[in-house]
């Protein structure tokens, strides 16, 4: 916050209480422009383990597999569409199914 110039101001205990939260709050403010002097942040800040490379499959197989799953997920679409379409059965006393 101090090398973008930015303000950290806490708000008044239970700030938001008539809206149903007793968190305590702050309201944070953050420029839009930085010093010309102020060096670009990526929070949250961490360091990553360097991992390998993935290779990148055959463009043509990849999208084969999508369209194999895509042709799935619209049947499974269909059926309940198809199910949707159908009366729900109603049970009535003594557990009969009347459809």
């Amino acid at each position: 916050m101090e090398q973008r110039c930015g303000l950290v101001e806490a708000l008044p205990a239970r700030a938001f209480s008539q809206s149903g939260t007793t968190v305590d709050t702050v309201l944070v403010t953050i420029p839009a422009t930085r010093p010309a002097d102020a060096r670009p942040m990526v929070w949250p800040a961490r360091d990553i383990p360097a991992q390998d490379a993935e290779e990148l499959g055959n463009p043509a197989d990849i999208a084969a597999e999508i369209v194999a799953d895509l042709r799935k997920a619209v049947a499974v679409f269909e059926e309940v569409a198809d199910a949707l379409t159908k009366p729900a059965p109603t049970t009535v006393p003594g557990d009969i199914e009347v459809s």
